[in-house]
C-alpha cells in the first residue's frame, strides 16, 4: 500500500480484504497448528514482520525514523525561538514551511512562483507586498511556494532597503533598513514673489 498512485484509495481497501481471507484460511488449516509451537517458525514469523515494516517504502519503521528530529532541527528550532523573541509585534514575511512556528496575526508568507519575482502575500490571498519588517527563510528546508530560493535569496541580497542579519547560522534573516528622510531646512523653501 502506497499514497504515491492515484487509485491507491480503491486499491488498498481491496488489498486488505484479501490480507484478510489469507490469514483465515491459514489459521484454519491444519499447517499453522503443527508449526506454531516450533520456535524457529516463530523466528521467521518475527523476522518477517520486522522486514515488511522496515523495508516497505512508506513502513511505519520509515515513517517513525524520518520523523525523529536531528541536531540541525533542533539548532533551527532554538534560532526560530530567538528570533521570535526577537521580532515580537513586527510584521514578518516567512516561507511556509515555518509559518506554523509563529503564532502572530502580522505574519506575511514569502513566495515566488515561476517567472514572477520573489514577493509577500498575506495569508488571505487578498494582501500583496505588505512592506515587512523582517523576512526569515531556511534554504536548507522545505520551500514549498518558493520554486527557487536561491533566486530569491540573490533579489534579497541586491535589495538596498534590507540588510542580511548574521547572528543567526540556519536562518537567512533579512532586515528592512528604515527610510529616514532628511527634514526640509528653512532656507531651502521657495520664497514667495
Amino acid at each position: 500500500y502506497s499514497t504515491i498512485y492515484h487509485y491507491d484509495d480503491l486499491t488498498a481497501p481491496l488489498l486488505f480484504i484479501a490480507v484478510i481471507l489469507c490469514l483465515n484460511n491459514i489459521m484454519s488449516s491444519d499447517i499453522l497448528k503443527k508449526y506454531i509451537k516450533k520456535l524457529f517458525f516463530r523466528g521467521m514469523v518475527l523476522f518477517w514482520i520486522g522486514m515488511v515494516f522496515t523495508l516497505l517504502p512508506v513502513s511505519p519503521m520509515r515513517i517513525f525514523w524520518e520523523s525523529i528530529p536531528s541536531l540541525t532541527d533542533w539548532e533551527i528550532l532554538e534560532e526560530l525561538k530567538r528570533f521570535d523573541q526577537m521580532s515580537k509585534n513586527k510584521r514578518i514575511a516567512v516561507q511556509s514551511s515555518i509559518g506554523p512556528y509563529f503564532q502572530r496575526k502580522k505574519l506575511q508568507w514569502y513566495i515566488r512562483s515561476k517567472g514572477q519575482h520573489c514577493e509577500m502575500m498575506s495569508h488571505i490571498y487578498s494582501i500583496r507586498s505588505i512592506p515587512v519588517d523582517y523576512v526569515v527563510l531556511i534554504p536548507g528546508k522545505g520551500h514549498y511556494g518558493i520554486d527557487n530560493i536561491e533566486l530569491c535569496l540573490k533579489e534579497l541580497s541586491n535589495n538596498p532597503k534590507v540588510l542580511r542579519a548574521t547572528e543567526f547560522k540556519h536562518l537567512v534573516v533579512y532586515k528592512r533598513l528604515n527610510e529616514i528622510k532628511p527634514a526640509l531646512e528653512l532656507k531651502n523653501l521657495p520664497s514667495k514673489g
